[in-house]
Formats: C-alpha cells, structure tokens, sequence
C-alpha cells in the first residue's frame, strides 16, 4: 500500500513527531487504515510527551519505537497500516506496564504528603481551637481530617489498575492533589454545617445527628464518608441545598387549582357558574326527556312505558358517562367555592 504521509522528527520538540501529508500521493482520498493510525500516533506521542515521573532515556526510547512505527504505517511505497497499528497497541501495552506502578505511587506519595500536611496544621488549629474557646469548634478540623484520609484511600480504591489514558491524565477531573484534598475538605466542613443545623439528619441505628458534638469519632467518620465518595459529593451536596431550597418555594407558591377555587373573595370564581347552570339546565332536558315517556297512575305515581325503558336501558352507558362528568364539574367548582370562603 502506498503511504500518503511524511514522518519526520520534529526539531523544535526532542520527544515531537510530525506527520504531514505527502505532496503527490495526498491529492487522493487517505486510506482508512491510515487515518486511523495516523490518529493513534498524535494521540501516543501526547501521552509520552506528558510522562511525568518517567525517565529521559526511557522516554526517548518510547519516542524511537513510535517514530518507527508511524513511518512503517504511514511512509513509503510498501506502507503497512494494519501492522503498524498491532505494533502501536503493544508499545502502549509495555508503557503501561512499566510507567504505570511508577506513576501511580508517586501520585499517592505526593497525595499522601501533602495530606499530612494538611493533618499537622489542623490538628494545632484544632488544639488552639480548643484551648481558647468553649464551643466544640475542633470538630470542623477532625472532620477536615477525616476528608484527608478517605481521600488518599479512595484513590487507591478506585484506580486498582492504570489504563494507558491514566498515564497523562490520572484523573478525569484534571485536578492537582492539592486542590482535590483542600475541595473535600472544604465539602465535610459544609455537609458537617448541614448537619449541625439539623438541614440533614441522620439515624442510623443507636446514632443520631445529636450524637455528632460529642463525638469524635462520628466527627472523623462522617469526613472520611466524603473523602471515600469524593467524586459524588459536591453534587450531592448541591442538589441537597437546591431541594432545600426548592421545597421552601413549592410551600410557598400557589398551585394552579388553589388559584381556581380562590377567584374573587366576594362574587367567587366567574367561570364555575356557567359550568353549574349547563350542568342543570342538562339534568333538566334529562329529566323532561324521561318525563315524556312516562305515563301516569290514578295514584299520581309516575311509571315509565316499557319502550322507553327499553331505549333507556341501550342508551344508559352513554348518557351516564357524560352525567358523571358534568357531575364531576359540578362538585369541583362547589368545592372551590367553599375553600375559597373558608380562607376568608
């Protein structure tokens, strides 16, 4: 197969690889394959320019190896994209293999340390806290320290093993250690306000949201809850306040048929009476309509005929539908009316 691309080492980056389309073969449309591949190696060499923790040499070995790669796929009269690609795949597997352990213990050790830090200045904030004030405001700082812990223990629990995407980018939210463990932090602190204000409650078993002032160790655990669950916290804690919010607004607010009964405090609502005269003016035509097909004794009892039972009898179904619903009307502008001047 033909290759439609140019591969050469880029000058102005020692670990770069610049690929560009061929002058003459180009002109074509680019074999599938070797779109495919040529994505593969821009995507590649980003994640080896990114390594972190590796290095020089190893990372410039890993730059060979894709150099060679992209122009045995991509260069050349006998280029061959399929192969290339099998050989992309296991560079990226030996990447992983050897970057991987590496990349995530220095990410724990870093996140560790920096957590421990964290821990020294609470816990003398926490003592100060304690010593000069009466008000159980230590609590915030062992919650603090709770986070810290749940987070550098969730991370290990959640990345047990690295794919080759964890190798630039450890997590999908992009933050640094020391932004994520000041965030969860700062989210304990405010689930523990929530809490305290009694805007959340708990019980579980023999434990309650009044047992969290006396405890520390329910202080410690309820942080550790949110640095264990650290990707989900900050939106549970917006949707909590956002109903929060929200239920004190739809107690508030006026549904659509509380609006319909109130109306007018005086004349009532002006829509309802039509409603009850059409409804009474049709129990009249129904009842005049029976009316004529009824015969009457010498007691003055009124008897139906037998045709017209008949005819009732076939037409019932209908007729009692529609009854029900005027009905129905009825009785529910009668019962806006009455809350209406019962509110007055």
């Amino acid at each position: 197969m033909q290759g439609y691309f140019l591969v050469q080492p880029d000058e102005a980056d020692r670990y770069g690889v610049l690929c560009e389309l061929h002058p003459k073969f180009a002109k074509d449309e680019i074999p599938e394959e070797q779109q495919k591949l040529y994505l593969e190696v821009v995507r590649t060499n980003s994640t080896i320019k990114s390594l972190k923790y590796a290095k020089e040499d190893l990372k410039f070995k890993y730059f060979q190896r894709l150099l060679g790669i992209a122009r045995a796929g991509l260069v050349g009269e006998t280029a061959q994209a399929q192969l290339a690609m099998k050989s992309m795949m296991k560079l990226k597997e030996e990447m992983v293999l050897i970057e991987g352990p590496r990349i995530k213990n220095e990410y724990m050790k870093r996140l560790g340390l920096i957590a421990f830090t964290f821990i020294v200045i609470l816990s003398i904030t926490a003592y100060l806290l304690n010593y000069f004030f009466d008000n159980n405001y230590e609590m915030y700082c062992v919650t603090f320290i709770g986070a810290l812990c749940g987070t550098w223990i969730s991370y290990g629990a959640r990345q047990i093993t690295l794919k080759f995407k964890h190798l630039s980018l450890l997590e999908e939210d992009m933050m640094n250690p020391f932004i994520r463990l000041l965030y969860m932090g700062v989210c304990s602190v405010i689930l523990l306000f929530f809490l305290n204000t009694n805007i959340i409650q708990i019980n579980i078993g023999s434990i309650s949201s009044k047992d969290i002032p006396t405890s520390i160790e329910l202080q410690f655990a309820i942080g550790a809850i949110c640095g264990l669950i650290e990707r989900s916290m900050g939106s549970r804690l917006y949707k909590t306040a956002k109903s929060a919010f929200q239920d004190d607004e739809e107690k508030n607010a006026v549904s659509p048929e509380g609006l319909a009964g109130s109306g007018d405090s005086t004349n009532g609502p002006k829509e309802d009476v039509p409603k009850t005269s059409d409804s009474t003016a049709s129990t009249s035509d129904s009842t005049a309509n029976t009316g004529e097909s009824t015969t009457r004794t010498n007691d003055g009892i009124a008897k139906p005929k037998e045709s017209t039972v008949t005819r009732t009898k076939k037409t019932e179904g209908t007729a009692s539908d529609a009854e029900q619903a005027e009905q129905d009307k009825v009785e529910a502008a009668a019962t806006g009316l009455v809350k209406s001047k019962g509110k007055q």
